[in-house]
């Protein structure tokens, strides 16, 4: 079940090591057979992680699970260390059809009906992040965090859309970074920005979908 797999993720997403080799990939892409499966000890259904986790089961559609260090490693790790003058800091993802298990891939009508993202961190902070497709703002919210939900990690969720796979980016403004994130520094006239080590260790991308007839 989703809300087990999702669990499981988060969980393990929690107790990563600072440093040292990273937890395994748990994504799958357009492979016949569906979406990943691998056996696991479901969290208790009392725990915090799951009552978060509760809210896709009354969702109509499916929805897919990636991580950013190891599905957009190169994206992530210039969205984390590029170190540039600029205002605002963006995070490719390529939400494409292949991304999705074997049958979503290959359906004439597959639309993405949301989109949550939670930044793994050891020092939970709230900031706002605008989400964006193919060039188009969709609207800025706020990564909450409360310590009753998903351990603390700041998450936002879009929703009540429907979209096209393809281009999408996450944009975070220099002045929205909390300082316990951020790292900057002068040389001549200019300020560069970036986020400090290790201060964000990955992000969660759920991605709601639905097949829906032409």
């Amino acid at each position: 079940m989703i809300i087990h797999r999702v669990v499981s993720e988060l969980t393990d997403a929690a107790s990563w090591p600072t440093t040292g080799v990273p937890a395994p990939a748990r994504s799958s892409r357009g492979q016949p057979g569906g979406a990943c499966s691998r056996a696991s000890t479901p969290a208790p259904e009392d725990s915090a992680a799951v009552k978060a986790a509760n809210e896709y089961k009354n969702n109509e559609g499916s929805a897919l699970l990636l991580r950013a260090s190891t599905d957009y490693s190169t994206a992530w790790n210039t969205f984390l260390y590029s170190e540039t003058a600029s205002s605002v800091r963006e995070l490719d993802l390529d939400i494409v059809a292949e991304r999705f298990p074997y049958l979503a891939a290959h359906w004439d009508n597959l639309e993405i009906t949301g989109v949550r993202l939670i930044f793994v961190t050891d020092d939970p902070q709230e900031f706002a992040a605008t989400l964006v497709d193919d060039g188009e703002d969709i609207s800025e919210l706020t990564l909450a965090s409360s310590p009753d939900v998903l351990r603390g990690l700041p998450t936002a969720r879009w929703s009540e859309f429907s979209r096209d796979p393809g281009p999408w980016r996450v944009k975070v403004d220099i002045d929205d970074i909390p300082a316990e994130y951020k790292q900057s520094y002068t040389i001549g006239a200019s300020t560069y920005y970036r986020f400090k080590d290790g201060a964000v260790r990955d992000m969660l991308v759920i991605v709601h979908y639905a097949l829906t007839e032409a």
